[in-house]
């Protein structure tokens, strides 16, 4: 289920299964996704309601939220792009480029959604014309071998994404222009990247199942958050979410 915690105790919601997924939205509600679901916690009226009509199909773990500018709720079901209008009612489907599938979604800081898929593109929503449009990061031959798009994490500048081989990618949406700045695979460290973050600073948080590394893009030295902050203790701990 899902606990909420309002400065003197926590509250439970639902029932005791597994949640894939949580967001708040624009206007306080609470939403989460399990495998029997999506469901809305209205805070204001204490209610919950299911939305288990609007979205057809069978619920995963890949069931993945997030809350839009408008307060509307993405989210990826069975490798299909949806978007729920609650105050309508209603959800409708987008298609990502040619027989592309959505791997994650991420809302940029221009309050839209931006999702990675299979075909090596970030697809950036155009609200004016209501559609995805691609922005190509990996190279042809890197998606002929199996690399995909998975996290993405926004700084003012553009975005940090990470990859199937472990590896992130820094995008310079200023310039056009991007660069690796993490190889989970390099120095011998064998780490699969989890999450990816970036701080108000511009630092570059990653979690992988090795510890959590921290850096400047611009900077030679990568630290693990046990090296810089020891009492964290993170040095080998497995970091899943951020």
């Amino acid at each position: 289920g899902v606990c909420r915690y309002d400065g003197q105790g926590f509250k439970l919601f639902g029932n005791n299964e597994m949640i894939a997924s949580i967001c708040n939205d624009k206007h306080g509600r609470i939403w989460y996704s399990s495998f029997s679901g999506l469901y809305c916690v209205d805070l204001a009226s204490n209610t919950i309601k299911d939305f288990q009509n609007l979205i057809p199909g069978h619920y995963s773990a890949s069931f993945v939220l997030v809350s839009d500018y408008e307060g509307g709720i993405w989210m990826i079901v069975n490798r299909t792009l949806t978007r729920l209008d609650f105050q309508k009612g209603i959800a409708c489907s987008y298609a990502l480029g040619s027989h592309a599938s959505p791997n994650r979604i991420c809302c940029g800081t221009d309050g839209w959604p931006y999702v990675t898929a299979d075909d090596g593109c970030v697809y950036i929503y155009d609200r004016e014309e209501d559609i995805f449009l691609p922005l190509r990061i990996l190279a042809e031959e890197e998606i002929k071998a199996g690399k995909e798009l998975e996290y993405l994490a926004f700084s003012p500048e553009g975005f940090a994404i990470s990859t199937t081989d472990n590896d992130v990618i820094l995008y310079n949406s200023e310039n056009g222009t991007s660069k690796l700045v993490f190889g989970g695979n390099e120095d011998g460290r064998d780490a699969q990247v989890r999450c990816v973050e970036i701080d108000a600073d511009g630092c570059i948080l990653v979690g992988t199942d090795k510890g959590l590394y921290s850096f400047f893009p611009d900077g030679k030295k990568q630290l693990t958050v046990h090296d810089s902050i020891d009492f964290y203790s993170l040095s080998n701990d497995n970091v899943i979410c951020m």
